[in-house]
């Protein structure tokens, strides 16, 4: 179950990541008339627009303060801090996965009733009742 929620969260980031350069082109075309430094809330602003014409890139990212950049390069900030958060987070994803497979096979390892000689499992003593054959 946890691996399900782990890979079905760096597919989602990977989908989302491959909509960040439609996402830089509808950002530079927004932004093209602007001039100026932006605010926390106009970069908010321009957020929200991004985030309603590409909801998968609104699940992983919402919030956004880019104060103090020109206008001119926002879009290119943008952009770069949302690959980044992205690559960062599939990386993480992948990693919480090997960890959770490689827990996995150390606890079935624990438990593993096998015999390390032969690779056979394990049998436990039993006392068997002698027949005697003698009787015919």
């Amino acid at each position: 179950m946890l691996l399900i929620v782990q890979f079905s969260l760096m597919i989602g980031a990977i989908q989302a990541k491959e909509a960040t350069d439609s996402a830089k082109i509808f950002l530079t075309q927004m932004l093209e008339n602007a001039s100026g430094r932006v605010t926390a809330q106009e970069s908010q602003k321009v957020m929200d627009a991004l985030t309603e014409s590409y909801p998968i890139i609104g699940v992983y990212l919402n919030l956004a303060d880019f104060s103090g950049h020109d206008v001119s390069e926002l879009a290119e900030s943008m952009y770069e801090t949302m690959n980044s958060y992205l690559s960062s987070y599939i990386w993480h994803r992948f990693f919480w996965s090997l960890g959770i497979i490689i827990i996995g096979c150390l606890i079935i390892m624990m438990f593993d009733k096998r015999s390390p000689a032969t690779g056979k499992p394990k049998q436990k003593a039993t006392l068997a009742s002698r027949k005697n054959y003698d009787d015919f």
